[in-house]
């Protein structure tokens, strides 16, 4: 699939339903019917310390926004006055629930800058999907429940270090307990089987689905969690997205327009999640899981707009220009004119934002319906309570900067999430967030445990764990996937997989210790403008409303039978936890069904077109509370109705408040689309070209510094891949267990190597500290700057997925655009003032910065792997050097100004590539390393060292220093043994083969042998004397080697010591 395609496929990944897991506290709570009774019968309603959020874009509160792209303006216009990491013009469902709990927005897991985890963690990404999917985000729900459980780890581990900053900033231990774990994921599962599979295949993937979400609520469950809150997915078949895309074929158009057969699948999938929900109850009988049906709400919202004061349930705010149709925020030529992407002037008015998400409106409408557990199994009633507790908005767990308080929880959700791994959606899936949230979850109650009062503020008690509230918002996306590419059939023939997913999730949390659980069913995407414009139903396949019939059908499918159904038995199986099921579908349903007038604009909100020659913007209407938000997937609440406690659509009929009692933390799960490049707008809405550094104003730019001064760098920023990451993968999709890390931090470290990288030596050599992973928001200190590697980073973006290839999505272009936005909004923050500005670069940092690249080697490999040969290889190497020279000069443009550039080194000799790849025994050098991939690398690294000259004349106030690393590795590896250093060839760590390397088995694997686990993947005696420690990376004693042999200059061009590297010529005489 092209990248247009790619994009398309992110930008209709529906935000997964804010799936608020709210779960009651259990220390009130006895067994059987007593359980019932604490729950209706307390006044006072929960008190969760913290909440952790589980899903895809449509609770993602900033994950997507920090690790892919910035979400722009005017997404947030309504209440933020600024982009804030959602996709809508405002508040998400997860942010009305923690207002609700008297809780702080949740912040993203992945969003390091700015973050505080006091209350909880958003493991939610956009794009994320239950089971792990190709081309979707590879953040799914069993990485986010890892990133939980590393979470809860670092926490508890730093909490107890007893770091007052720390303690302020991350969760109480006991408040892991405590907390309400929300799950809002399925509906990108969904989706992506709709592009793949007939409707038939896609129900059949349903059970799949629903055992992946009832394991990851069981593992919640075993970490201590026993409130969840789990949303069943929306009426996939009203998302304007599909329905403009997918029109509905004749018969195939429910009443409202909505896509009957999509709403089908997702009653089918709600139907499984809802029975699953129900097993779970009965398994884990000291937790609360509370099955939310989202789907209903939804669905009645979208079709009786009027009645609840919304317009054109099937259009959308964001992105339309007359007979034209942008992507919110986009821009484009219509006739010669350029026109924008702009929004409505009335967003208030509309469901849909953005084709895909729905407004801040909707989402307020439908939260009305949901907390007040009418929707919910079982009907938790939570308003009084809530009311009282008044819970701020969760912080996106990936977002380190905007609504950074995890004190009472966290959203996991991001943009474009999935229930499963979809190919080209957010790879951070519903398993990836709840493996985020795991992660998030042991991290806080580490850092509480250390008693640091930053972190102690900023982050849940881990007793509150156990005590929030859960809730989950997804699913959506998997229909949208799905209908993009398969018939309706095998879209519902997916729903049991995803149902599966979902399930397994919501037991995952569950042994997390979650217990109350407000799972959202999915909304009625038939209804979505963006499937009504882009999949015009066919005669018959529209409903009243002008939904797409079918697609409604598929989701109700998802909805009704399968996830309400799964959410029972979960409900069934975890007797000790309430999960309460929110029909979200029908309050949307009802939202639209009755709309005041017809748009019939299709430019995308933030996009912009040219229409009759005339260059117009899909910018936001003037009253977004009359309007659906998101053109595909948002929809507006009106939070008195939705806590109100009655005709609310959940199951069981549970307020927020009941399904909360004793709880004070809330976790969301969800999903939140990202597309589309970053930048800034003008007064006047429209995108502005021009370069705007900061929001405080241009920074100051020194120029290049002439003589043999040493340079006093005082941050260092560094791009790249594994051989610099120093833990972004690891907080995004797992650990780097051990014994990475045991030569010298005694304990992983989110470092492939036995300790320390060369970029640490650097950090070392210049007296600053180990650089903090972007990508890492707990327990991080940016100060002296900031590390956007992450291990298999590329310079090209990949057409492929870390699920198929083990390709990072992070590659050069998009950690620049990280960079920019901490640039940005490191500032911003700052200038706040309060202990954020203790941990974050000033302003002039950033222009008297060392700048270190070292990535290019995943660029090479990337092309053999896909069996190209080295003549093909060799072709593509010169764009590979373009994109990496557009990110130098991008930096440039931002004030940076002393770059230090490593060439790559000789991949010939690496054990993984010479135990994948066939070589001849003629190929073979002196030294046993494969010729050819040596001869590509040097071929490379020449026209790097052009390219490099190239920038020097274009970048005048630059110094540019190219460090030729190759030819220390290859003399290093060729002459081992003169040096110290045996086996040059072998993995340390590792197992069997000639190398001493295994694909299937790497250093720290296991195998089952006699029903036991056995370590087979051992480091070798003495890491001190070997070369490569993995079969891919050095060993620390290598890296010092290497290290020891550039910083005086001898190896780089011009020759100039690191300490000199703001140099552009070499100083007269080195000293």
């Amino acid at each position: 699939m092209g990248c247009c395609g790619q994009r398309m496929i992110m930008d209709a990944v529906a935000i997964g339903v804010a799936l608020l897991a709210f779960v009651s506290v259990f220390t009130v709570m006895k067994l059987g019917s007593s359980i019932q009774s604490s729950l209706v019968g307390s006044a006072s309603g929960c008190q969760f310390p913290a909440v952790f959020n589980f899903g895809d874009s449509n609770s993602d509160t900033g994950a997507g926004s920090a690790t892919l792209r910035l979400v722009p303006p005017p997404n947030g216009q309504t209440f933020f006055g600024k982009p804030s990491g959602r996709y809508s013009d405002g508040r998400l469902i997860i942010d009305f629930i923690a207002e609700k709990l008297g809780l702080p927005y949740l912040s993203a897991y992945l969003d390091s800058m700015g973050t505080n985890f006091r209350h909880g963690a958003n493991f939610a990404v956009g794009g994320a999907t239950i089971k792990p999917e190709p081309a979707m985000n590879p953040i799914h729900l069993g990485l986010q429940l890892y990133q939980f459980e590393q979470f809860k780890s670092r926490a508890i581990e730093l909490y107890n270090q007893g770091n007052k900053l720390y303690a302020m900033s991350l969760p109480r231990p006991e408040w892991f307990s405590k907390a309400l774990y929300t799950t809002d994921i399925g509906q990108n599962d969904l989706h992506y089987g709709f592009l793949l599979l007939t409707e038939e295949q896609v129900n059949a993937s349903i059970p799949g689905l629903i055992d992946h979400f009832a394991l990851a609520i069981e593992k919640l469950y075993h970490e201590g969690a026993r409130a969840f809150w789990i949303q069943n997915t929306g009426p996939i078949g009203c998302l304007p997205y599909f329905i403009i895309n997918n029109p509905p074929k004749t018969g195939n158009a429910d009443p409202s327009g909505c896509i009957k057969s999509y709403n089908e699948v997702a009653q089918e999938f709600n139907k499984q999640l809802k029975d699953r929900v129900t097993q779970l109850r009965n398994k884990f009988q000291d937790a609360v899981l509370v099955y939310v049906d989202i789907y209903k709400a939804k669905y009645s919202l979208i079709s009786e707009p009027k009645e609840h004061g919304f317009v054109n349930p099937l259009g959308f705010c964001c992105g339309h220009h007359k007979d034209s149709s942008l992507k919110c925020w986009d821009d484009a030529e219509v006739n010669g004119t350029k026109v924008y992407g702009a929004s409505c002037s009335n967003p208030s008015e509309y469901i849909s934002w953005d084709e895909i998400h729905y407004t801040e409106a909707a989402n307020y409408w439908i939260s009305n319906r949901i907390l007040d557990g009418s929707l919910s199994d079982p009907q938790v009633l939570l308003t009084e309570s809530s009311q009282k507790l008044g819970l701020p908005c969760l912080s996106a767990y990936l977002d380190i900067f905007y609504g950074n308080k995890f004190r009472y929880g966290a959203n996991f959700a991001v943009g474009g999430a999935t229930i499963k791994p979809e190919p080209s959606a957010n790879p951070i899936h519903l398993s990836l967030q709840l493996y985020q949230f795991e992660q998030f979850k042991s991290r806080a109650i580490k850092l509480n445990n250390q008693g640091n009062k930053l972190y102690a503020m900023s982050l849940p008690r881990p007793e509150w764990f156990s005590k929030a509230l859960y809730t989950t918002d997804i699913g959506q996306n998997d229909l949208h996937y799905g209908f993009l590419l398969l018939t309706e059939e095998q879209v519902k023939a997916s729903i049991p997989g995803l149902i599966d997913h979902s399930a397994l999730a919501i037991e995952k949390l569950y042994q997390e210790g979650a217990r109350a659980f407000w799972i959202h069913n999915t909304g009625p995407i038939g209804c979505l403008p963006f499937a009504v414009i882009y999949n015009p139903p066919k005669t018959g396949n529209t409903d009243p409303n002008g939904c797409i019939k079918s697609y409604n059908e598929v989701a109700q499918e998802l909805n009704k039978q399968q996830l309400k159904d799964r959410v029972t038995q979960l409900r069934n199986k975890f007797q000790d936890a309430l999960l309460v099921y929110v029909d979200i579908y029908k309050a949307k349903y009802s939202l639209i069904s009755e709309p005041k007038h017809h748009v019939d604009s299709n430019l995308k909100c933030w996009d912009d077109t040219a229409v009759n020659g005339t260059k117009v913007y899909g910018a936001s209407c003037s009253n977004p509370s009359e309007y659906n938000w998101s053109v595909l997937i948002g929809v507006s609440i009106d939070c008195v109705r939705l806590f109100r406690g009655s005709n609310s659509p959940s199951e069981p009929q549970r307020s927020m408040e009941q399904v909360a009692v004793g709880v004070a933390l809330v976790i969301a799960f969800s999903t939140l689309m990202t597309t589309g490049p970053t930048s800034k707008w003008d007064s006047s809405g429209h995108q502005s070209k021009c370069c705007h550094l900061s929001d405080t104003g241009a920074i100051s730019v020194p120029n290049p510094v002439s003589g043999t001064a040493t340079c006093d760098f005082p941050a260092i920023f560094n791009f790249g891949d594994s051989n610099s990451d120093t833990g972004g993968l690891s907080a995004a999709f797992g650990q780097a267990g051990p014994p990475h890390g045991e030569s010298y931090f005694h304990r992983p470290a989110g470092r492939y190597c036995d300790g320390r990288l060369v970029v640490d030596f650097i950090a070392e050599s210049l007296g600053l500290p180990y650089l903090s992973a972007y990508l890492d928001a707990v327990g991080s200190n940016f100060t002296h700057g900031a590390n956007f590697a992450t291990a298999g980073s590329t310079v090209r973006p990949q057409n492929t997925t870390l699920h198929q290839s083990g390709y990072s999505p992070f590659s050069l272009n998009v950690q620049f655009y990280q960079f920019s936005d901490f640039h940005r909004r490191s500032q911003y923050f700052r200038n706040q003032g309060g202990v954020f500005k203790g941990l974050l670069p000033e302003g002039e940092d950033f222009s008297r910065a060392l700048y270190t690249f070292d990535i290019g080697q995943n660029d090479l490999t990337a092309g053999y792997f896909l069996n190209m040969s080295t003549d093909q290889v060799r072709a593509y190497v010169p764009d590979v050097l373009d994109q990496f020279s557009v990110v130098v000069k991008s930096i440039y443009a931002q004030g940076g100004r002393s770059f230090w550039i490593h060439n790559t080194g000789p991949v010939g000799c690496l054990p993984y590539v010479m135990d994948r790849l066939p070589i001849t025994a003629g190929q073979v050098d002196k030294a046993g390393c494969a010729s050819p991939f040596n001869e590509v690398a040097q071929y490379f690294n020449k026209k790097l060292k052009k390219a490099v000259g190239r920038l020097r004349k274009v970048l005048p106030l630059a110094a540019l220093t190219y460090v030729d690393v190759y030819s220390l590795k290859y003399s290093l590896i060729s002459h081992a043994h003169h040096y110290g250093f045996v086996h040059p060839l072998q993995a340390c760590c590792g197992h069997g083969g000639k190398y001493n390397y295994n694909p299937h088995i790497g250093c720290g694997g296991k195998i089952t042998v006699h029903g036991k686990e056995v370590l087979v993947g051992k480091p070798c005696q003495d890491p001190s004397v070997a070369i490569n420690w993995d079969g891919v990376h050095f060993t620390q004693a290598a890296n010092k080697w290497v290290f020891d042999r550039i910083v005086d200059g001898s190896f780089s061009d011009p020759p100039i010591p690191l300490k000199m590297a703001c140099h552009r010529h070499p100083p007269s005489t080195l000293k």
